[in-house]
């Protein structure tokens, strides 16, 4: 995660590296396949239509010359040299070679087409968070407020990591990095397992106040409180609900960027 969240990644274009197009599951004549012939006559075989076609096909107006949708001109010329007329255009060919959308990697019709991809997997998903009758709108709006970054924090030793987790930036220059002031929230539970409740022991450096969060083994929200801590050991006690069931539980301690994860079992 720190390196996706550190690494730049290339530009999307219509380049293909040697290694996919002639060394694919091998040296040539040896297995070795052209990864981009594949996918065109992927296409081909399927009867896809060209990428005008395509471009129609999804409310897009057709393009009447290469340079309606390549901004490289040397692109612009080998497509001529091939196609000769841009309405000849393989569909895969002409996705990888958009001008590309404002903020984006890709162009129109890629973008065009995965958004309705994820329309159609999201709407026709019973189990998707805002079709499933189980989850109040309380629930639906924890999640639509819970980022990947507050997934990260919870569920890895990552200490810093940019609030846009899909913008990379070098972790020194992640906003008050170098002078966040780290926290000592250690933290063990016991009895563990217990069968009703248990004592949470939490270090503190100073006073200061912190949140206590449980979540049952779905990710599910099941209690929460405000808890003032005195500089040194404080002991915590932590009572569950007789309607819950036995299982896993994660208390989440949080102060500000810091946090601990208590793993509790209920038996």
């Amino acid at each position: 995660f720190k390196g996706m969240g550190t690494q730049i990644m290339q530009e999307m274009d219509c380049k293909i590296i040697d290694d996919l197009r002639n060394f694919l599951f091998g040296s040539p004549g040896a297995g070795g396949l052209d990864l981009a012939s594949i996918n065109i006559y992927r296409g081909r075989d399927r009867g896809i239509g060209s990428y005008n076609d395509l471009r129609n096909d999804f409310g897009l107006p057709k393009v009447k010359k290469f340079e309606d949708f390549t901004a490289n001109p040397h692109d612009v010329e080998i497509l001529q040299e091939l196609y000769g007329d841009v309405n000849n255009v393989d569909a895969w060919v002409g996705m990888l070679s958009e001008k590309h959308l404002n903020g984006a990697i890709f162009g129109p019709l890629v973008m065009t087409i995965i958004e309705k991809q994820f329309q159609v997997l999201r709407d026709g998903d019973r189990f998707y968070f805002e079709n499933d009758p189980a989850f109040s709108s309380e629930d639906i709006d924890e999640i639509k407020n819970t980022s990947l970054h507050d997934i990260i924090m919870r569920n890895t030793d990552i200490e810093l990591m940019q609030k846009d987790v899909f913008s990379a930036m070098p972790h020194s220059d992640i906003p008050n990095g170098p002078e966040i002031v780290e926290i000592n929230l250690e933290s063990v539970a016991y009895p563990n397992p217990t069968f009703d409740k248990a004592t949470i022991k939490i270090y503190a450096d100073y006073a200061h106040t912190v949140s206590m969060k449980c979540f049952n083994y779905d990710g599910k929200l099941i209690s929460e409180k405000t808890e003032s801590l005195l500089e040194g050991e404080n002991f915590i006690d932590f009572n569950f609900d007789p309607l819950c069931p036995r299982g896993l539980y994660n208390v989440l301690i949080e102060s500000g960027s810091s946090y601990s994860v208590v793993k509790l079992i209920k038996e």
